[in-house]
């Protein structure tokens, strides 16, 4: 190549090396999303804005408190001794006025159970008043005769001497005797009749059925004003104790001896506080075995069956975190910790669980804010 060739070829490469070195003024390019852009500065006394599109979580605090469930089962009430309630008046029929007493009442053996009003015909009175009235002529004239006899005894004693007056002793003391067997007599009659008409006025206004024993009302039948009672009906039933016991079925030995229950009351808006007074089978042997637990009752409860209500656990003043928040892996039960917006996870040993808390035994600390689902 000629010096001339080499020379044009040269001041060609250097113009083009110039006009690719040359600074260009830069095109202002949109700004990055994910870059931080400076803001006026904030008021440091004002509440802070939540951001758009900021995510909040549901927390729950460990706590200590007591934890506790409860559960229930039906009781059937026992008893020992029956008796029963039945219309025996010496009367063939009567008619029923009202119960003085009610179901689930304990009653003391004679004390009014319930009132009747006699069916007393008024024929049957006038002819027992008929005879009163001849009774009492009748008692008249006796003691009139009797008087009279026993005067004119005491007359010839006066009168009589020697053997005279021995014999006229002994017939006044005869007199006397015969006399006043004569007026007894007709004294009972009088009496009896008395009482009879006596007896027909009150049981036309009303006749008491009295209680057969002491116990409780078990049962009445469902008698209306004015019903007929025939006599040797069955009026209701009565059972001998002071107290009452619900039988539980507990195979499983939950109820154990002295621990408390409250019992249902059909009687009382309140429940009826209760007793267990026996184990089931489980802690029993021999012929004392039984699938029963027996719940003891101070107070009245007119229901065969009860339900009854007693607590399976009972742990008072424990570190408890609620169940939401529990969550589990390879390495055991954890729940997560929300701290100065980080999430902090925390293995914890748990014990008893509920459907809504768990016992802490150790890991945790009162107070702690964790996340729950």
């Amino acid at each position: 190549m000629s010096d001339r060739k080499t020379r044009k070829y040269i001041a060609a490469a250097a113009a083009v090396i110039m006009a690719v070195c040359v600074p260009v003024h830069p095109v202002p390019a949109a700004a990055d999303k994910s870059v931080p852009v400076s803001e006026p500065e904030a008021n440091l006394n004002a509440e802070p804005e939540k951001a758009a599109g900021e995510i909040t979580f549901a927390t729950s605090r460990v706590e200590r408190g007591t934890l506790s469930v409860e559960a229930q089962a039906e009781g059937t009430l026992q008893y020992y001794g029956w008796d029963k309630i039945n219309f025996d008046t010496g009367y063939d029929s009567a008619i029923f006025i009202k119960y003085c007493v009610a179901v689930g009442d304990y009653v003391e053996e004679g004390q009014p159970v319930a009132e009747f009003k006699a069916l007393v015909n008024d024929i049957d009175i006038k002819t027992v008043d008929l005879r009163l009235t001849r009774a009492r002529e009748e008692q008249k004239e006796v003691q009139e005769s009797c008087g009279a006899r026993l005067a004119s005894a005491e007359r010839a004693v006066k009168e009589s001497t020697g053997t005279a007056l021995r014999i006229a002793e002994l017939d006044l003391e005869k007199c006397r005797m015969e006399t006043e067997r004569s007026i007894r007599t007709v004294n009972e009659k009088v009496a009896e009749l008395e009482e009879l008409v006596d007896k027909y006025q009150r049981e036309q206004e009303k006749l008491v059925l009295p209680a057969p024993m002491s116990g409780y009302i078990y049962s009445l039948e469902n008698k209306e004003p004015d019903m007929l009672a025939w006599n040797g009906d069955t009026l209701g039933l009565m059972c001998k104790q002071k107290t009452q016991i619900f039988a539980v079925p507990d195979g499983s030995g939950i109820l154990l001896y002295g621990m408390n229950t409250l019992v249902a009351n059909n009687d009382l808006e309140a429940d009826t506080l209760g007793k267990v007074v026996s184990c089931s089978k489980k802690y029993l042997s021999g012929s004392f075995q039984s699938n029963d637990s027996y719940i003891w009752i101070d107070k009245t409860n007119s229901s065969y069956r009860a339900s009854i209500r007693y607590e399976t656990l009972h742990l008072e003043n424990v570190l408890m975190v609620s169940v939401e928040a529990v969550k589990s892996d390879s390495g055991g039960c954890y729940v997560t910790e929300l701290k100065d917006g980080k999430k902090i996870k925390h293995y914890f040993l748990m014990g008893k669980r509920t459907k809504e808390y768990c016992h802490v035994i150790d890991g945790l600390t009162e107070g702690m804010v964790v996340l729950i689902n």
